[in-house]
């Protein structure tokens, strides 16, 4: 499987896990889908299968942090976050070797600023914290 549609179905099981998909959450996939290179069709094939997908942890750090946050900005995008939606972000977040309290920690920003703009350096300030 193509790193892009992991991440896109990565995206698609965070939509699903509060049962209720928004136009917001949709138009935000298609979003990282053109940038992605995947058209609106392909995105329609994945929404089909992403029940039965098995993550795979891409190589590079950056790529991994970057489908992080792509998870959380999706999260808060409908001004609602469930649990089962902090669930799904945890659990990707440990397989991507992310620390349980940094994936609290930046969760906790998302939820601080969630009916508003998240300063710049919010999630990096998060992040920085767990640096060795």
């Amino acid at each position: 499987m193509s790193s892009s549609n992991n991440t896109l179905l990565l995206l698609l099981a965070l939509t699903n896990a509060d049962a209720k998909s928004t136009i917001n959450e949709q138009k935000f996939i298609l979003d990282i889908a053109t940038q992605l290179g995947i058209s609106a069709d392909e995105l329609n094939q994945l929404q089909s299968s992403f029940k039965h997908f098995k993550i795979e942890i891409p190589e590079s750090e950056q790529e991994r942090m970057t489908i992080l946050y792509q998870l959380l900005f999706l999260m808060r995008i409908d001004a609602e976050i469930a649990d089962p939606e902090k669930e799904i972000i945890h659990q990707i977040a440990l397989k991507f070797g992310v620390h349980p309290d940094l994936t609290n920690d930046l969760i906790n920003v998302m939820i601080e600023h969630l009916q508003k703009n998240i300063p710049i350096d919010a999630l990096l300030l998060q992040i920085k914290k767990y640096m060795n």
